[in-house]
């Protein structure tokens, strides 16, 4: 962690954002600094590395996270609506909670992410790593998961309506039960819950459009 980088991220976003422009070539270092609660709205943050840092609570509403490094970084809570975080590293990153409305997460690592319980409606999701991630009862609706690959994640009592499936990839992924509607009445199974196979086999029915079931 870099001291000096942290004290001028905390004078501000616009201060900082200035410090980006003006420094093009420094890569921020912001490793396990706690920015807990920050306001960070519309920040600069691309490339930098926030290996295991403390954003929980922060809001990164619309901050440029392209390509930083936030793998085991603690984000719960934190708000990440139209975050722009385009190939980002979330492995192991604690994103439960996290509201990542329409964010950008195209290309981006979450492999072995806790997401239980995130907001990620309209947000994109294609071609991003998810394998092993946790997607209990997080919120997926209008969500694109084209080509996302959620071999081995958890995506129990999830909420998964009109979302773009694609060709995502789902092998050995676990969902005991998942919903298709927004106020989660439309349980799938209606009763119990999925034996070892069938949510696979649900969506390798041709079934490409999650709108199908949650009319």
């Amino acid at each position: 962690m870099n001291n000096e980088h942290v004290e001028i991220l905390k004078k501000g976003t616009e201060i900082w954002n200035n410090w980006r422009h003006e420094n093009p070539a420094i890569v921020p270092d912001l490793q396990d600094a706690d920015l807990s609660g920050m306001d960070l709205q519309f920040a600069n943050l691309q490339s930098a590395n926030l290996f295991m840092a403390n954003l929980r609570g922060s809001n990164l509403g619309k901050a440029n996270l392209e390509t930083a490094n936030l793998e085991g970084a603690d984000l719960e809570g934190a708000a990440l609506w139209e975050a722009n975080a385009f190939s980002a590293n979330f492995q192991y990153a604690n994103l439960e909670n996290t509201v990542l409305e329409k964010a950008n997460l195209k290309k981006a690592a979450l492999n072995g992410a806790s997401l239980n319980g995130a907001v990620l409606n309209d947000a994109v999701l294609s071609q991003a790593n998810l394998q092993k991630a946790v997607l209990y009862n997080a919120i997926m609706i209008t969500t694109n998961l084209d080509k996302a690959d959620l071999s081995d994640a958890n995506l129990t009592g999830a909420t998964i309506a009109c979302c773009h499936v694609g060709d995502w990839r789902i092998n050995g992924t676990r969902c005991d039960h998942f919903y298709s509607d927004r106020v989660r009445r439309k349980r799938h199974p209606a009763n119990g819950n999925f034996q070892a196979g069938e949510f696979e086999m649900l969506w390798g029915q041709g079934l490409k459009q999650s709108c199908v079931i949650g009319e």
